[in-house]
């Protein structure tokens, strides 16, 4: 897994090459997830870690994640922002 990403009462699941579909809420599946390797970097984004290749931040204090093993850029929230200074 690479990261998660909640819509409504399903999360989606991204891995290196596909994605799945969990009809499971995010509060949920976080609650099941060791917080030291599965990050929470907004209210509807979870991402693994160690999947993280680098992450940018702007003036408002978010950061913009570039993934390892995926074409997307996740956004944080400023409130989650406090995770990237354990990097």
């Amino acid at each position: 897994m690479v990261f998660f990403q909640a819509q409504q009462k399903y999360t989606s699941v991204f891995t290196p090459d596909r994605e799945h579909l969990l009809r499971m809420p995010m509060k949920q599946l976080a609650a099941r997830l060791d917080p030291d390797a599965f990050w929470r970097i907004h209210r509807s984004v979870i991402v693994r870690v160690d999947q993280i290749l680098n992450a940018k931040r702007d003036f408002r204090g978010r950061y913009t994640v570039t993934l390892r093993q995926r074409p997307e850029r996740l956004r944080s929230s400023a409130a989650y922002g406090y995770q990237f200074k354990r990097m």
